[in-house]
């Protein structure tokens, strides 16, 4: 071997040994490792700080992969797991699914018969109310009616009853701070409230009367 080989050869050594410490370099830097002699390493590989930065970045991408890769054996794993409980859960919705089926078709179609009776009962309800003498339906239409003028009646009184409530909440705010007159008016508005509930009350019970009447008078227009 010539001495021109002889130090070919031991350059190709030298350059392979920069390179090998600059991968190691460049890994350590990557997991965050100190590092020693490194502005020697870098001249050693003819590499610059920013080479550094790329081959670093581009070490912990390629880690950060590896770690994403290792991770998909379990990950299907799991994912497979996942796969066969959903596909149990299937299997026993879908038996619920037929049992519900089984037990809800006949009675879903038992139903629809009943509805068919009921409404042909309904029918005859209304057939036998509209053709009942004459005097008991214009009877009823005065108890239906007297219905209405109760149900108008409730409602305004409810009304009143709602407004005299507020007047009273600011009448006793009033009071309390000793407003001229709030004290009387206070209680002029309590004997409204006291005399609104008593026609409440008393529209509650004939409406009550009302509706076993006109119940009274159906039975009679049916049987009659």
């Amino acid at each position: 071997m010539t001495t021109l080989e002889k130090l070919e050869q031991k350059l190709e050594k030298a350059q392979q040994e920069a390179s090998e410490r600059y991968g190691a370099l460049v890994k350590a830097v990557a997991d965050g490792k100190q590092v020693a002699e490194a502005e020697a390493t870098l001249g050693a590989a003819g590499k610059d700080l920013a080479d550094l930065k790329r081959d670093v970045a581009e070490r912990q991408q390629r880690s950060q992969w590896q770690a994403k890769l290792a991770a998909m054996p379990e990950l299907e794993q799991q994912a497979a797991d996942l796969k066969a409980k959903i596909a149990e859960a299937d299997r026993k919705l879908e038996a619920a699914d037929k049992r519900h089926s089984e037990t809800v078709g006949p009675l879903s179609w038992q139903v629809e018969q009943l509805g068919r009776e009921l409404a042909s009962a309904s029918a005859a309800r209304q057939n036998l109310l509209r053709s009942c003498p004459e005097t008991l339906r214009e009877e009823f239409a005065r108890a239906e009616a007297k219905a209405r003028r109760l149900v108008r009646l409730q409602g305004a009184i409810g009304t009143e009853l709602a407004t005299l409530k507020q007047q009273r909440t600011e009448a006793a705010i009033e009071a309390k701070y000793n407003v001229a007159g709030a004290k009387e008016r206070l209680e002029r508005i309590d004997v409204f409230l006291g005399q609104a509930k008593e026609r409440q009350e008393e529209t509650k019970r004939k409406l009550e009367a009302n509706k076993q009447e006109r119940q009274r008078l159906a039975e009679q227009m049916i049987n009659a």
